[in-house]
């Protein structure tokens, strides 16, 4: 008889530094889904519970955009749901005011203000 096969699971170690936006995409005039460099051994931890809507504007096809929901949608990614406050005349971009942070993965690494990127 042969020795058993064994299988060692390799894990991807968690990234290090700042949480950061990869891509905004799938975007409407209603929500967009954020990307961040979140990976699978340091998911996101709950968004939809942790953060407020609120610290999230949008710019999109000259319409100025206020958050009023964020659903939880994957461990690198989560849906900001949003209601038209008025009109912007630049570009399609996305604003989070992080006073304090609420976005973050498991292991604490916490999302920056972000200021106007554009996607």
């Amino acid at each position: 008889m042969s020795p058993p096969i064994r299988f060692l699971l390799q894990h991807e170690p968690p990234p290090v530094g700042p949480l950061g936006i990869v891509a905004v995409v799938d975007v409407s005039a209603g929500q967009c889904t954020v990307v961040v460099n979140a990976a699978g051994a340091d998911p996101l931890n709950n968004p939809a519970a942790l953060g407020n809507p609120a610290k999230w504007t949008m710019a999109f096809n000259s319409t100025l955009y206020q958050g009023i929901a964020i659903v939880n949608s994957s461990f690198d990614r989560f849906i900001v749901q949003f209601s038209s406050v008025g009109i912007s005349l630049g570009g399609n971009t996305i604003s989070y005011t992080n006073a304090p942070s609420d976005i973050e993965t498991v292991s604490g690494r916490k999302l920056p203000a972000v200021s106007n990127q554009g996607f």
